[in-house]
């Protein structure tokens, strides 16, 4: 069943610009003297370096909260590992819809991934996710269909086809 289906990665959802702002991100400034003062030649440097810095956070502050999507991905036959987050439940019990998110925790702890890194599921009736603290594949047909709901945004959506249990 898996070779109907092709295997990605997370990353492969990322448009290119999304992809640039996260690879681009400023560093960190954990500077020994915060208080230090620049020589002139220095202070012009730091201030060019100050502004290259913030248009870097701009966009990836716009990076994550991403919409944008792969418009090739639409209607494809995929294969893909992640975290279910259950967010509908049949009346057996079995997971009506869900997200599926790149890692563990994401959708329940703030903040959740950019939208373009969360799936909205829908399953048939039957599906058990027994373990939410268990990685899964999923297979099926995903599209660009944007979901919003009170849990998180999500800039696909996939109609699962099989779910087994992620293994490397």
């Amino acid at each position: 069943m898996a070779d109907d289906f092709r295997t990605i990665e997370w990353e492969a959802l990322l448009p290119e610009q999304d992809q640039k702002a996260f690879d681009e991100a400023p560093p960190i400034n954990h500077s020994d003297d915060p208080f230090a003062v620049p020589q002139a030649d220095q202070q012009e440097a730091d201030s060019i370096q100050q502004q290259i810095d913030e248009i870097k956070r701009q966009r990836l502050n716009a990076a994550l909260v991403s919409t944008r999507i792969r418009s090739e991905f639409d209607k494809q036959s995929l294969r893909l590992a992640g975290f279910v987050v259950p967010l509908e439940y049949h009346a057996d019990n079995s997971v009506q819809s869900a997200f599926l998110v790149p890692y563990f925790g994401a959708c329940i702890h703030m903040p959740p991934p950019p939208p373009n890194q969360i799936i909205y599921l829908q399953f048939p009736p039957g599906y058990k996710v027994n373990d939410i603290y268990q990685a899964y594949w999923l297979s099926g047909i995903l599209s660009t269909q944007l979901t919003e709901n009170e849990v998180a945004t999500a800039a696909y959506s996939m109609q699962v086809q099989a779910l087994s249990p992620y293994d490397q």
